[in-house]
């Protein structure tokens, strides 16, 4: 009997793959085994060590042991049981066999370190491959079916791909090799596994590229129906690429029961993958993985070719109203061209070879200046008003070394702050805890100079140190109401940044009267503590009371000094700086939350703009660029804002630029392709570009309406002023590359829609629609009084 079994199994070419494949204490078993002469206790070592070979993921070892036990054991009790194991192995007997292995498999496969990693590679090969590409073919000068449109999206995505399969496979063997498990680097062992990522994921995108096109042409609504969609298409692609390996041999046949759990395990694989990635790299690889798709998406929709024929409004049926697109953006296909607003002949001015780039209209945005105009009793210095100017550059660009920018300007002149010293405070400070960043500045007003020292902790914003004028130094002989200015734009910085505001050992009545003529802090919690110092370091408090106590202050006088401390005076803050929210009262309520539109000019910058049902409809801003000179979308010196918009796990896309005076949103994607937003979201994000123009003074210019959904929303929500509101009607000329006008239309519903019907040659009908939104989108508590 063992005779007949150790002569068969060096025929299958097995025994030195198990030499080579396992530790040393197995190959000792396995020698040990080799020569033991009782055939029934040969048999259940065997038996044995092919049970532990599958309970340890080597199942293809254990199976041709039973294989081989069944054939050479007759009249054995373990021929009965290896059968038994055989058949659950290869999807066949008793339902409790076979469940048991198919678990073990699922739960195994699932948690497989290798094949983690090698997703985790393969999908960043993937996305930096096809960028790479697709910005090449795009920064081509020859357009063709390659080069453009369709044909570079797949071409890139087919380099991708090409290079995602590789990746797969030769990351899970490092892995594995790391692992200290023994790898096969034959040439035909990686041809085997190469040829089985290529048909598992080649699988998997084709199923995924059939499951997205047949949700868009089910006109299924978000969230549960598109999740359902998504994990289907998935799962049948790793099927069908498993069901491919096992047509051209690279995977032992199996029923599809063992087929359908083999897929179930790879699905939940993917899921592992982004929970174990997302922990493992962090929010800032996730950022650039979703940023990097985001470029890829955008350059994809940029890269048109040169004659394109987008879908018309379709006809209205007979007695209902027209049917409008699902998809709400302002252009379709990417960017187009704008046009330079007013009305204007069929063909368009070139633009001059070397313009003069304008001033860069996000600055005054990013650095408001407010004017102010204090009596003079606030500064003591005669019966006079003071004029000056805040300049509210963000607090944090003047706490970085070598910073020198100007607070404020008055009669003519600037009043500067360069940084000169930074450290943190110590414990022997009597003011304030150790270890809070202390920041040390030269104030400079002309050839005048004075000193001012602040502390920043998170939420509280503390002045120590104001020095303007001595009497036995000339520089420091500065114009009065110098520090009153500096007082002025450090409360106000407090209350841009949310912070509280304190200024600390006070021992000039002077500073009281500062604080309390112009306003600085809110009254009702404006608080003033008097303390006295004790030997050798420190102090100790001797009261507290409101700073609009003057008893207190004359009981306490003379006798150590004072801190004040409290929530800046809101008054300090233009309607253009602050934050509110308003209820819009719609079919389906939300809440719009209006934060300064210069928190969505920088880079990197997230905040909340609405909330609805629960949820946050939140942006993210990701790029923020000047135009150049070869950009056909806006005049040089422009900016251009690209936003991503995330709500309930799903995101979206709106591009705007800052122009002088002028907002101009120019993209606005929230239902295609891989944007997929809650519906409503258009609607919202409409409204807010609206609101922050309005809360701006700006004009608003929605550029290239290709949508009627867009009109619909315009004037179902009264987002534009309609007496100071031009259309400009027309369409884009894809030969000529340019907007062809045709006429000027009234602000009305029908008559813009009734443009969309019309009939054009090689390009869709484009509506440009300038003017000045609806002050009354403006949230009351940020409207001037008059409105109230």
């Amino acid at each position: 009997m063992t005779g007949k079994v150790l002569a068969a199994l060096p025929e299958t070419g097995l025994s030195e793959t198990w030499l080579r494949r396992f530790d040393a204490p197995e190959r000792a078993e396995l020698s040990s085994l080799a020569t033991e002469s009782d055939p029934e206790l040969y048999l259940e070592g065997l038996y044995s060590f092919a049970l532990r070979q599958e309970q340890a993921g080597r199942e293809e070892i254990a199976a041709e042991i039973y294989s081989q036990i069944q054939t050479n054991a007759a009249n054995s009790p373990f021929q009965a049981r290896a059968s038994q194991r055989l058949d659950a192995l290869q999807g066949r007997g008793s339902n409790g066999a076979r469940a048991e292995v198919l678990l073990r498999q699922l739960t195994r496969q699932s948690s497989e370190p290798t094949a983690l990693l090698g997703m985790l590679v393969a999908g960043s090969v993937f996305r930096m491959t096809r960028f790479t590409v697709l910005s090449r073919l795009a920064g081509s000068t020859t357009g063709n079916i390659l080069t453009r449109g369709f044909g570079a999206r797949a071409l890139a995505g087919v380099a991708g791909f090409a290079l995602e399969a590789p990746a797969f496979t030769l990351t899970q063997r490092l892995a594995g090799q790391a692992l200290g498990r023994e790898q096969d680097w034959s040439a035909s062992g990686l041809r085997r596994d190469l040829a089985s990522s290529f048909l598992v994921l080649g699988g998997l995108k084709l199923a995924g590229w059939a499951g997205a096109s047949l949700y868009r042409r089910s006109g299924a609504s978000s969230g549960l129906s598109q999740t359902l969609f998504h994990q289907g298409a998935t799962l049948g692609g790793i099927y069908l690429g498993h069901g491919l390996e096992q047509w051209t041999g690279l995977r032992p046949h199996r029923d599809g029961a063992t087929t359908f759990v083999d897929s179930l395990a790879t699905l939940l694989q993917f899921h592992v993958v982004g929970r174990f990635g997302a922990s493992v790299s962090g929010e800032g690889v996730a950022r650039w993985e979703r940023g990097l798709d985001l470029r890829t998406e955008i350059l994809a929709r940029e890269n048109v070719p040169s004659r394109v024929r987008l879908p018309q409004l379709a006809a209205a049926p007979a007695g209902g109203g027209l049917s409008l697109p699902n998809v709400l953006m302002m252009t379709s296909g990417g960017f187009d061209p704008k046009i330079s607003g007013g009305v204007s002949a069929v063909s368009r001015a070139p633009r001059p070879e070397s313009p003069v780039a304008a001033p860069d209209p996000v600055e005054g945005v990013l650095q408001p200046r407010i004017p102010r105009t204090r009596e003079s009793g606030a500064f003591g210095d005669g019966s006079r008003l003071w004029n000056y100017e805040l300049v509210m550059r963000d607090l944090d660009s003047f706490l970085r070394p070598g910073a020198d920018h100007v607070v404020a300007t008055r009669n003519g002149g600037e009043i500067r702050l360069r940084l000169t010293e930074s450290d943190f405070s110590a414990p022997t400070d009597d003011y304030i805890v150790p270890g809070v960043p202390r920041y040390r500045f030269e104030v400079s007003e002309g050839t005048t100079r004075g000193q001012l020292t602040i502390y920043v902790e998170p939420g509280t914003l503390h002045l120590f140190h104001i020095r303007t004028r001595e009497n036995n130094q000339v520089t420091l002989d500065m114009a009065p109401g110098a520090g009153a200015i500096l007082t002025d734009w450090l409360a106000t910085q407090a209350a841009l940044r949310g912070q509280l505001f304190s200024v600390l050992g006070i021992n000039n009545p002077r500073i009281f009267r500062i604080l309390q003529n112009c306003d600085l802090l809110a009254p009702r919690n404006a608080m003033v503590e008097a303390r006295v110092f004790k030997k050798p370091y420190g102090s100790s408090a001797l009261g507290m009371a409101p700073l609009t106590s003057g008893d207190f202050l004359t009981r306490h006088a003379g006798k150590g000094y004072f801190n004040v401390h409290g929530r800046p005076n809101p008054d300090l803050l233009p309607a253009t700086l602050r934050s509110a929210s308003v209820l819009r009262e719609t079919s389906h309520p939300y809440e719009l939350q209006v934060d300064p539109l210069r928190d969505f000019l920088i880079p990197g910058t997230e905040r909340v703009i609405a909330r609805r049902d629960g949820g946050e409809l939140r942006a993210r801003v990701l790029t923020s660029r000047r135009v150049g000179e070869t950009d056909r979308l806006s005049s040089p010196g422009n900016t251009l804002i690209e936003i991503e918009l995330l709500e309930g796990g799903q995101g979206g896309l709106l591009q705007f630029f800052m122009e002088p005076g002028k907002l101009v949103p120019a993209n606005l994607i929230t239902n295609e392709g891989s944007y997929q937003l809650p519906r409503g979201a258009g609607t919202i994000v409409m409204d807010w570009l609206a609101t922050q123009a309005s809360v701006q003074g700006l004009d608003l210019q929605w550029l290239n309406v290709k949508n009627p959904q867009v009109i619909r929303i315009l004037m179902k929500n009264g987002l534009m002023t309609p007496e100071r509101t031009t259309v400009e009607a027309g369409y884009w000329d894809f030969v000529y590359d340019h907007f062809d006008y045709q006429n000027v239309l009234p602000y009305s519903e029908m008559e813009m829609l009734r443009h969309y019907q019309g009939r054009f040659v090689l390009s869709p009908p484009v509506l440009q629609i300038s003017g000045r939104p609806n002050s009354r989108l403006i949230p009351v508590s940020l409207r001037p009084n008059s409105e109230e």
